[in-house]
């Protein structure tokens, strides 16, 4: 309103010069300068207008800009000969961030020098919003949101600098990811205008490497039991074919990288569970025409020998298995009347007793994890639930970023994060830190894509993965087992 209203005047103003001075041959103007039509850190574009209702012309216009208004030594942005009157804008690009500058048009003519009134205009301080992706691989292209970031921007990770492709409008850098140092996490920081932006969240290079180790057997393990106790882990039970009883136990030991076979002797444990050196349930017999025979013998294993416990009071198959706070956890499976009770063995009594009944089915093909005394997994609609055991409380935490689309997923955990992905036909493997909540894309997994898993644990900060493929001679003539090592931190 006030430059309306300045305008206004100026016009009456020269409108009475004209008609009261209609013999003078010199013509009469006014110069305006205006708002700025866009200000940024280190550029202008200022406004001017030249108003006369005469032919005019002038040997140059433009602007003149300095950080005090007495203007004693501006910065010029001449923009050369005018003919007539009208709107004109010029730019400066070089302006210091977060400064005061004044500003006023000018015309020169017959050596005459002309000005307009004088504005103030601040220049602004560079600023940073986002980066896009959060993780990716050296070489590969990342975009970062942010304003005012001039032509001297640099961008470092950590340390190491890189390499700028295009700055677009002052507010858009799009940058090569530079090769990895010694931190997989590193922090991404903008230097612009002499300012130094750090974004608080890191950037995740995609890392992990997987070692392949093979597995004792060649025949398509399923079905089988697994847990982990006393630093090693043990498979057994479940079927070599779809007609063939798997009777076999295995040891492997992570220091020596050695399977051993083990002679238990006992009934088979088909689809059964197990955790930290307790299992037992599943099926006696191959299921045959919808005809299920429960084993209810539920074993503990102490060094190399076999301590009966009380029987499972409840038929189990496909049920997922956890401990929490010292005692054992049945959940779910697929067994009709019990997919979504939750049972609990008491070690210090040998007892079992029914909890309460979960809101909807689940079974042991969802990747799922204990940390902290609580259950966590992940539905098909890619939910991460969270469960207190003890009393019954549950949440929504999250949601998985992967494909999980065909199922068959599993999750272990080591310390404050979990490795969750290796679902069936994908090969997508995600880190979730569990302290943040906050999800890291890994390497992607080199082995068989259509493999089910058998089981996931963890030790000593590396993970162990048993999977049997659908295709045999899978890997290295191991027929249908593959057996990997996995360092989420190596690279």
């Amino acid at each position: 309103m006030k430059l309306n209203r300045h305008i206004g005047f100026v016009l009456i103003a020269v409108a009475i010069l004209v008609f009261s001075c209609e013999k003078e041959s010199t013509p009469t103007f006014a110069l305006l300068t205006e708002t700025p039509l866009y200000v940024s850190g280190e550029s202008a574009r200022l406004v001017g207008r030249l108003i006369t209702n005469e032919q005019i012309q002038v040997e140059d216009h433009g602007f003149w800009v300095a950080t005090e208004e007495g203007f004693s030594d501006p910065i010029v942005v001449s923009l050369g000969t005018r003919n007539g009157p009208g709107r004109f804008v010029g730019e400066i690009r070089s302006l210091e961030p977060d400064r005061l500058y004044f500003a006023k048009a000018y015309t020169e003519a017959g050596g005459n020098l002309s000005f307009g009134n004088v504005i103030q205009l601040n220049s602004l301080n560079p600023g940073i919003f986002s980066f896009s992706p959060e993780y990716a691989l050296p070489g590969q292209s990342i975009e970062i949101l942010g304003l005012n970031l001039g032509s001297d921007t640099r961008v470092f990770f950590d340390e190491t600098e890189a390499s700028i492709q295009e700055i677009v409008y002052e507010s858009l850098l799009k940058v090569i990811i530079p090769p990895i140092q010694n931190n997989p996490s590193p922090k991404i920081r903008i230097i612009s205008n002499g300012r130094e932006l750090v974004f608080e969240n890191p950037f995740e290079y995609i890392v992990g490497k997987m070692r392949f180790i093979g597995f004792p057997e060649k025949f398509r393990l399923a079905n089988s039991i697994s847990f982990k106790v006393n630093e090693k882990i043990y498979v057994g039970s479940g079927q070599q074919s779809e007609f063939v009883i798997n009777p076999d136990y295995w040891e492997f030991d992570p220091e020596t990288d050695l399977w051993k076979s083990l002679m238990f002797n006992i009934s088979p444990h088909i689809s059964g569970f197990g955790v930290g050196g307790y299992f037992g349930g599943g099926s006696a017999t191959i299921p045959a025409n919808n005809q299920f025979i429960p084993n209810n013998a539920f074993y503990k294993l102490e060094g190399s020998s076999l301590i009966r416990k009380a029987d499972v009071p409840f038929p189990s198959r496909n049920s997922i298995a956890f401990q929490s706070r010292g005692k054992i956890y049945v959940l779910g499976g697929s067994v009709f009347g019990h997919e979504n009770a939750l049972y609990e063995y008491n070690p210090a009594t040998d007892s079992w007793k029914t909890e309460f009944n979960f809101p909807f089915t689940i079974q042991n093909n969802l990747p799922h994890y204990v940390y902290k005394d609580k259950f966590y997994f992940i539905t098909e609609r890619k939910e991460l639930y969270e469960l207190d055991p003890e009393t019954g409380e549950r949440n929504i935490i999250g949601t998985f970023p992967g494909d999980n689309v065909n199922g068959l997923g599993t999750a272990s955990v080591s310390g404050n994060r979990a490795i969750i992905g290796f679902y069936k036909q994908t090969i997508e493997i995600w880190e979730l830190d569990l302290i943040q909540n906050r999800w890291k894309r890994k390497i992607n997994f080199p082995g068989v894509f259509l493999g089910n898993n058998l089981g996931f644990f963890s030790q000593n900060g590396l993970f162990y993965l048993l999977r049997s493929t659908n295709q045999p001679l899978a890997q290295n003539g191991n027929g249908s087992m593959e057996f990997w090592e996995f360092d989420p931190d190596a690279f």
